[in-house]
């Protein structure tokens, strides 16, 4: 009763292998996502404490020399925060979607999913095409 099903090992190997790697694809452009909305939260508590003024600097010049990003992409990640809130870094993660794209898209985004036209569509590379 206890023996195992013996499945030829190049198919087994495959599959588990394939579900590793989907699986890890999926967790970290989750983390990513999450991380790249707190780097965004933590990018505006800067902007909005001033602290480049701690340091007798300018936005423009503070962003790259502290933050490692461009003033304009700092104020990019602010502004696509504020507009769209956290989940705007977690959908588009793996999507790589504009603003203005999700714009468009994030009425129809339920549980990382886009429902339009009867079809439902992952928020992944994949369907970026589709997404567009």
């Amino acid at each position: 009763m206890n023996e195992l099903t013996t499945i030829p090992a190049s198919v087994d190997d495959v599959g588990l292998e394939l579900g590793k790697v989907l699986g890890q694809s999926i967790a970290f452009g989750t983390i990513a996502g999450r991380c790249s909305a707190a780097q965004a939260a933590a990018i505006r508590k800067a902007r909005d404490e001033k602290i480049h003024e701690r340091y007798h600097m300018t936005w423009k010049a503070f962003c790259p020399k502290h933050l490692h990003v461009s003033r304009p992409q700092a104020d990019l990640f602010i502004r696509l925060l504020e507009e769209f809130g956290p989940e705007y870094f977690e959908h588009t993660q793996s999507a790589r979607i504009s603003g203005e794209t999700y714009r468009l898209v994030a009425p129809f985004i339920q549980d990382r999913t886009l429902h339009y036209n009867d079809e439902v569509l992952e928020l992944n590379s994949a369907n970026v095409q589709k997404i567009a």
